[in-house]
């Protein structure tokens, strides 16, 4: 994590402050979304763990942050308003709504690095 952050501090740079630490919330909250899921002594809620629920909060609000500043495509709320769906359903008890929810939060993640790629070069001083 350290290595891709410090891989991706110049285009940060170049898009404005404050977008390490947005990227930092992402990835640590991805990374905890997972490792919560190991975890035998979690708080539920329905079939979803509660810090999971949290982390995946955290990512949607860094996400939605960085999609506001740099003005991206609102299409990218797309597997975001779909993974906070499975996330939903697996809180009220459908515990097989958390595997596509962590796979379309990291899609989402995906989606977000592909666009503040494109929008940092953009931003790139000539």
């Amino acid at each position: 994590g350290f290595a891709l952050l410090m891989k991706c501090g110049g285009a940060c740079r170049r898009a404005g402050l404050g977008y390490v630490f947005l990227w930092y919330l992402v990835w640590y909250s991805l990374g905890r979304m997972v490792i919560e899921g190991i975890r035998t002594d979690s708080l539920m809620w329905g079939s979803l763990r509660v810090s999971q629920g949290l982390s995946a909060a955290a990512v949607a609000a860094a996400g939605v942050w960085m999609q506001d500043r740099l003005k991206l495509s609102p299409l990218l709320f797309v597997p975001l308003a779909a993974a906070a769906a499975g996330f939903v359903l697996s809180a009220l008890g459908n515990g097989w709504a958390l595997v596509p929810a962590y796979a379309l939060a990291a899609a989402y993640a995906a989606g977000l690095a592909v666009s503040f790629r494109a929008a940092a070069a953009r931003s790139r001083p000539s």
